[in-house]
């Protein structure tokens, strides 16, 4: 099991206002759809990346376990990663057309819907 340092822990959680933080000025830009994909994937990696959000969505930054030895640290690094990661799939989730969104919603984490 990896260390649990206190910066995961008390690093801020981030939300994403996708009304404020993606090109919405014509309706091809604003939900993914099949020919919007390129624009949606290029605006929506940018945007991670820039909030070092990214490796949710890639899979390097994964869970973190409850370690029973240690429980109340890893608890709270737990639930901080569960948090940031249910706010980066809302916003995977908004900005999807209604005919992609059924597809995802299936999916608990936003890996899973970024794949």
């Amino acid at each position: 099991m990896a260390a649990i340092s206190a910066s995961t822990i008390d690093s801020p959680i981030i939300t994403i206002n996708t009304t404020t933080t993606i090109n919405t000025t014509t309706t091809i830009n604003k939900k993914l759809t099949p020919s919007s994909s390129l624009q949606w994937r290029a605006q929506y990696e940018a945007l991670l990346i820039g909030y070092d959000l990214i490796d949710f969505v890639t899979g390097a930054k994964e869970c973190p376990a409850i370690d029973t030895t240690n429980s109340v640290i890893s608890k709270a690094a737990n639930s901080h990663w569960v948090f940031q990661d249910k706010l980066i799939l809302h916003a995977i989730l908004v900005l999807t057309s209604t005919t992609i969104t059924p597809l995802l919603t299936s999916y608990k984490t936003s890996h899973e819907a970024w794949k």
